[in-house]
């Protein structure tokens, strides 16, 4: 319970940067980008997708190149990626083997943003998500004939078509490495062979954190810490949630909030957790249904400080600061004994306390 608590707090919080990236990857059906690589990593990069980056297959053959102290040193390697559906597999061409996990809740959460928009729904989601995520957009230009949208991600510059970059230059620590397509093909028909396992390739199956949603990533990193201090309250926080409120009443509560610019941008249903993303302008958070011991606990998470304990709606409530050093956060925790239920409402510092009370008070659960 020590580190699950602000595992839940934080979580939310990456999911969002990177769900559209695992799900609707690519906002054309299908393509073929041959790239050159050139700065301290040379050589050339090939790759083909397919169902709009949910089948896609990336070789890379490159060549490093680092100096530290006035002694230089190569690295070449020879790599493939392909993601299929709900598997990813990593792979060394130079010494054939790999790596084979599951992208199941990433690819989830990506649908649930990116499903069934238009294009130019999902252009002016693209913009909003580089804007959320303190970049800057510099406007258009034309590589390989596409009009591709112009913006910087920390010393990042890209240019991005539809979704996806067409060139790069990255620029950080003293290296500069850019990649620039030379050809780009879309809408066209790719092989399903593209998207196979060479053979010869000696596959390791791995596990990825997420399978599972949020309980499977709360489990998986929580284990391993909490059995290091002979915590064994891990079969107690993977109870099934206990509420007497279904997931539709839930989601149906949320969407009905009336806060300006309010935007649910995604839920999801967990074995011990309903949780929703949501951000207000540039302001991220996250509202969360869970059992109902979690109130009473909730001085046990790991970097979390109880700042009052009061009401909210005429119910139990505590306000707590959640130390953290790269995402400073603060949270609300509302007890609702009838409800079977705690609520959890969090969200970055700059999301003000009175309107996550707001919301509260608006879900009346």
């Amino acid at each position: 319970m020590k580190t699950k608590i602000l595992l839940l707090l934080t979580v939310s919080f990456s999911l969002l940067a990177t769900a559209q990236k695992d799900g609707k990857y690519i906002f054309t059906k299908s393509g073929h980008v041959e790239y050159n690589l050139t700065g301290n990593t040379t050589g050339k990069k090939t790759v083909w997708y397919d169902d709009f980056g949910i089948k896609m297959a990336t070789i890379t053959e490159s060549t490093s190149t680092m100096k530290i102290l006035g002694i230089s040193s190569k690295t070449t390697t020879k790599e493939l990626e392909i993601r299929n559906g709900n598997l990813l597999w990593t792979i060394n061409l130079l010494d054939k083997t790999g790596t084979k996990t599951t992208i199941d809740y990433a690819i989830k959460a990506g649908k649930a943003l990116t499903d069934k928009k238009t294009d130019a729904e999902l252009h002016q989601m693209e913009r909003q998500t580089i804007l959320d995520m303190n970049g800057k957009i510099e406007g258009y230009e034309n590589i390989l004939g596409k009009k591709c949208l112009v913006f910087t991600l920390g010393t990042t510059k890209f240019w991005q078509y539809k979704g996806y970059p067409l060139k790069s230059v990255i620029s950080m620590m003293g290296m500069t490495n850019n990649e620039t397509a030379t050809l780009f093909e879309e809408n066209i028909a790719v092989p399903a062979s593209k998207f196979a396992v060479p053979a010869g390739i000696k596959i390791t199956e791995g596990v990825n954190p997420m399978d599972g949603g949020i309980d499977g990533l709360l489990s998986q990193m929580g284990e391993g810490s909490e059995n290091e201090q002979g915590d064994n309250d891990s079969e107690e926080d993977e109870e099934p949630l206990k509420t007497n409120i279904t997931y539709d009443s839930y989601v149906k509560a949320i969407n009905a909030i009336k806060i300006q610019n309010f935007v649910r941008t995604a839920s999801s249903q967990e074995k011990s957790s309903y949780v929703t993303m949501f951000r207000i302008n540039n302001v991220f958070g996250n509202i969360a249904i869970m059992n109902p011991e979690l109130y009473d606990r909730a001085e046990e998470g790991e970097g979390i400080e109880i700042k009052k304990v009061y009401t909210v709606n005429g119910k139990a409530a505590k306000y707590a600061v959640i130390k953290s050093e790269d995402t400073p956060m603060h949270t609300v925790f509302i007890k609702y004994p009838v409800r079977k239920m705690t609520l959890l409402i969090s969200g970055t510092r700059t999301l003000p306390l009175s309107t996550m009370e707001e919301i509260a008070r608006q879900l009346n659960f």
